[in-house]
């Protein structure tokens, strides 16, 4: 009832301001509608779904997607007259109407059969009433009316009350996995480990770049893979594997690569190649973020030169019990996540 009263507040409102106009200056501006009701008697309103609020529209195609469109007064066609049904049991008496000039009573006369109904003549002084006649026989049924249109839909009603919770269904399978998430934030520097055994000193010289078509490229005799690539020309093609090639003794000597199409056509690989032996944390035994090698970073930035690992799986020490000794924990690349953040 409070949305209806709201809404005709508003529709007033919007009928009012109609026929007003406003006066700035020598302009006046006329706020104007179309015609309301319409012809037919039929007035039309937009309802907003959310507010509940309502504007006075010449018709419907004025509503827009979030509106709800309005309508009273409406009247459908006239259906045909129905027969006469039984005389129905007296309703409450009303209140007493002035009085009209007295007729003389009338004999009651004989109940005649029911004629056709005829058109309605104007209202006559009321006269005294008569007695009551015997009711008449029941008419038969009329056919029925055609339908009229179809009214426009009401308001949605409140939402009901949540149901019970249905039994829980059967485990679905698995989906697939999501993506890896973002690195933590680093932990608390731990207390230093004992001093591991001497690696071997790096040196960097000679840097050369080998670019060769098809998935692979090879380092010159002498000088060892320092990074590598790779890119594709092949139409609907993309790199699948990226990753260097190794010699007998687990070192990197050239870069090899693959795409989706599964040939080299159109590949081309690149490898980064130089007279060097890149700190191997695996085979020196050396955690790269530990602190004590911080100092020799500090003394690479100094010298503005870039800082090269051996990181990621190898297959060094492959068959041999407890793989040499060798701990693959070492080479984790996220190991090296602190250093580039520390040494940008």
């Amino acid at each position: 009832m409070g949305s209806f009263v709201r809404a005709f507040a508003r529709v007033s409102r919007y009928l009012l301001i109609g026929a007003v106009a406003f006066s700035l200056g020598s302009t006046t501006i006329a706020l104007g509608i179309a015609p309301i009701p319409g012809p037919d008697g039929t007035i039309w309103a937009c309802r907003d779904n959310k507010s509940g609020d309502a504007r006075i529209v010449h018709d419907a195609t004025e509503c827009t997607a979030k509106e709800s469109a309005l309508q009273w007064n409406q009247k459908g066609p006239a259906g045909p007259t129905g027969a006469t049904g039984p005389t129905g049991a007296s309703g409450a008496a009303g209140a007493t109407g002035p009085t009209g000039a007295n007729g003389t009573n009338g004999a009651p006369g004989a109940a005649g059969a029911t004629g056709a109904t005829g058109p309605t003549g104007p209202n006559g002084s009321n006269g005294t009433n008569g007695a009551i006649g015997p009711t008449g026989p029941a008419g038969s049924t009329g056919p029925a009316g055609t339908n009229g249109v179809n009214g426009t839909n009401g308001a949605t009603g409140p939402t009901g009350a949540t149901g019970g919770t249905g039994p829980a269904g059967v485990n679905g399978t698995n989906g697939a996995a999501g993506p890896t998430g973002p690195a933590g934030a680093n932990g608390a520097t731990g207390p230093t480990g004992p001093t591991g055994p001497a690696g071997g000193g790096g040196s960097i010289a000679g840097i050369i770049t080998v670019t060769s078509p098809g998935n692979a490229a090879t380092c010159p005799t002498g000088k060892f893979a320092l990074g590598g690539g790779g890119a594709t020309t092949l139409t609907g093609s993309a790199l699948t594997t990226s990753v260097p090639m190794q010699d007998s003794d687990g070192r990197s000597i050239g870069w090899t690569t693959q795409q989706t199409s599964g040939n080299p056509d159109g590949l081309t690989t690149y490898v980064i190649c130089a007279n060097s032996t890149p700190p191997a944390p695996t085979t020196q035994a050396f955690a790269p973020n530990d602190r004590i090698c911080y100092p020799l970073y500090e003394a690479i930035e100094e010298a503005g030169l870039p800082a090269l690992f051996h990181s990621g799986q190898t297959g060094i020490g492959a068959g041999m019990p407890g793989g040499g000794g060798l701990r693959l924990e070492y080479s984790n690349p996220m190991l090296l996540d602190a250093v580039a953040a520390d040494f940008p």
